[in-house]
């Protein structure tokens, strides 16, 4: 599994792609690929957090220290920005400089600023002998504050990846939210939404498919689909189509007869 983990954490956008028809073509369950994509953000996190550690623990009374400091600071904002890059825009980027911009355009202008701040910085106190102009304490002390509050953002936006769906929608002019939503989180909250209703063992998968006009998600039961989950299906168009986002929801058992509602 870690092999596996290590070759998704590296995917380029035209790789998840691929991965993405694999799970349409049903060779690879949908909600699989979610769970390996929140754990390696996951991952990333933690490894973000151990850094900031490393920096909080540094005794800055020492010049040398300091120096760790702002290094482990920046790097703590660097694997957080892939975290969050990852997790929104489904690929890993690998140069400091990619990063930077890719949490620019994500989390704003002033993100980008802090993780530029301090990458110059941390160049300076791993490669430069003097350091005459810099006062190492005060940068160090401002550096892991810089890097606990951008640490702090960016868990928050990964932490809250599944109402981005229907946060987002809300903030569109246009019926049409093609950019905002993430095949894998609408099938999960969908998911979410029958197993609470009817319970795990009735729910064997979702899939979702993107038409002109509107999103059509198919979900899979174990049997015969009842009013109840008519009804489910009902409540969840209606609370996606409320946000800004237009969703067909057909109910089947998953080797029976289909299912289908009136409109």
């Amino acid at each position: 599994m870690s092999e596996l983990l290590q070759k998704l954490s590296s995917l380029s956008g035209r790789e998840y792609s691929l991965l993405e028809t694999l799970v349409r073509a049903q060779f690879l369950e949908g909600g699989q690929l979610l769970r390996w994509v929140q754990q390696i953000v996951d991952d990333r996190l933690a490894l973000a957090e151990a850094y900031l550690k490393h920096a909080q623990a540094c005794d800055l009374q020492r010049d040398a220290e300091c120096r760790q400091a702002i290094s482990r600071a920046y790097y703590a904002t660097h694997h957080a920005g892939r975290a969050v890059v990852y997790a929104v825009r489904r690929r890993d980027v690998a140069t400091h400089e990619g990063v930077i911009v890719e949490v620019g355009q994500i989390l704003g202008e002033e993100a980008a600023g802090v993780m530029h701040g301090l990458h110059r910085l941390r160049n300076q106190v791993e490669y430069e002998l003097y350091l005459l102009r810099l006062d190492l304490r005060a940068e160090a002390e401002a550096a892991v504050a810089q890097a606990s509050e951008l640490l702090s953002r960016c868990r928050a936006v990964v932490s809250g990846r599944r109402g981005v769906i229907v946060e987002t929608a809300r903030k569109q002019k246009s019926p049409v939210v093609e950019m905002c939503v993430d095949f894998h989180e609408l099938e999960q909250a969908i998911q979410e939404a029958f197993v609470a209703a009817l319970g795990e063992e009735q729910v064997l998968d979702v899939h979702v498919s993107r038409f002109p006009h509107e999103y059509g998600a198919l979900v899979l039961l174990r049997d015969k689909p009842s009013a109840d989950a008519t009804a489910v299906a009902l409540e969840q168009e209606e609370r996606f189509r409320t946000a800004g986002i237009p969703v067909g929801i057909l109910v089947r058992q998953a080797r029976g007869k289909a299912q289908t509602f009136e409109r």
